[in-house]
């Protein structure tokens, strides 16, 4: 009910979205399923909050992915979610970054009739465009300010996922790939509308300093979802760290060795040297003996295994949670229209 009255106020006529998940790192005791922290760029526990905005950057909706799927997966539950709200599909362009990448979410957008924008994934070098190609062209934006972008589009391609259109963008000498399904728009306004994506960033950001989206709002916890997903296995990693302890060990004997033997003199051989050096030749014996057992181990171990999450895993409860996250949705949308109203007062832009 709070969202469906959230789509009348934030209605607008550029028919167009933007979809983003935020993570909020868990830094508690408990088994909190892991996801990906773009901030660190590695996996860390927490929860992640896949967020809906509008074309003004203003909070549509937002729901949470318990268990940390990917953004493909998260697009078809907000799409879902889209409908029970009422919100009209068809004709519609939903913007996301390149964790939204895959064939089957694609196609799924298909079947809603709706369509799509993100960054080409997995570009190839010789693909690179010949620079004299690229022409001008420019588009004006939301607040009457003109952008001009250096452009080429190729060729439209019949996929299973519909019309897709790539267009390059030569950005200070880097070549930009973007993919977009919708006919009707042109190529830079596709470019300017994917670059305010970066709204969502920006609101998150806010939302952060502000209204701390990423506080623990509570201790209770639930029973992880039954997925069963496939993690590194555990017992492999603890050897992989004995393993590197017992090579660290290894090379701090040798180099005791080798500055010994070259500090040795008197006409000495090797053979000889290696002799009288009997107590440190046989550690570093005993630690490569010690070495190859723990590599046999390794390699008999898998690397991966499959559990159940909710077999030893927990999720923070969401209720509190959604209902706190909604409650600073509004006042970040609140605060946005008060500044259209200012706008209309105060000259100096950057003060509003």
């Amino acid at each position: 009910a709070y969202c469906k009255q959230v789509v009348k106020h934030t209605e607008d006529d550029s028919q167009i979205f933007y979809t983003d998940g935020h993570f909020s790192t868990y830094y508690g005791k408990r088994a909190v399923p892991k996801g990906y922290d773009p901030r660190r760029q590695m996996p860390m526990r927490g929860r992640n909050t896949i967020y809906l905005h509008n074309s003004q950057g203003e909070n549509v909706y937002l729901f949470e992915s318990p268990t940390n799927t990917s953004l493909s997966n998260d697009i078809e539950t907000l799409v879902a979610g889209m409908e029970k709200l009422a919100i009209e599909l068809k004709g519609k362009t939903l913007f996301f970054d390149r964790g939204g990448w895959s064939a089957r979410c694609f196609r799924f957008l298909r079947l809603k009739r709706l369509y799509f924008g993100s960054y080409l994934k997995n570009r190839k070098k010789e693909r690179l465009i010949d620079s004299p190609l690229f022409k001008t062209s420019e588009v004006i934006g939301d607040d009457g300010e003109i952008f001009s972008y250096e452009l080429f589009e190729k060729e439209v391609r019949d996929t299973r996922h519909g019309k897709v259109r790539t267009i390059v963008l030569l950005d200070d000498g880097k070549q930009i790939p973007i993919i977009c399904t919708n006919p009707n728009l042109t190529a830079a306004e596709i470019v300017y509308r994917l670059s305010r994506r970066w709204r969502e960033e920006n609101c998150f950001k806010y939302m952060i300093e502000h209204f701390g989206i990423d506080l623990l709002t509570t201790y209770k916890t639930e029973v992880a979802p039954d997925k069963v997903i496939t993690r590194s296995h555990p017992e492999r990693k603890q050897v992989n760290q004995l393993i590197g302890q017992k090579q660290s060990e290894l090379g701090k004997l040798r180099e005791k060795l080798a500055e010994k033997i070259q500090r040795q003199s008197g006409g000495k051989t090797i053979e000889q040297f290696i002799g009288e050096e009997s107590q440190l030749n046989f550690a570093i014996k005993s630690a490569q003996v010690d070495l190859d057992i723990l590599q046999r181990k390794r390699e008999a171990t898998p690397t991966k295994e499959k559990i159940n999450l909710k077999d030893d895993h927990v999720i923070i409860a969401q209720k509190r949670r959604l209902f706190m996250n909604a409650l600073k949705a509004l006042n970040y949308n609140s605060e946005k229209w008060l500044q259209k109203i200012f706008n209309q007062f105060h000259a100096k832009q950057d003060e509003v």
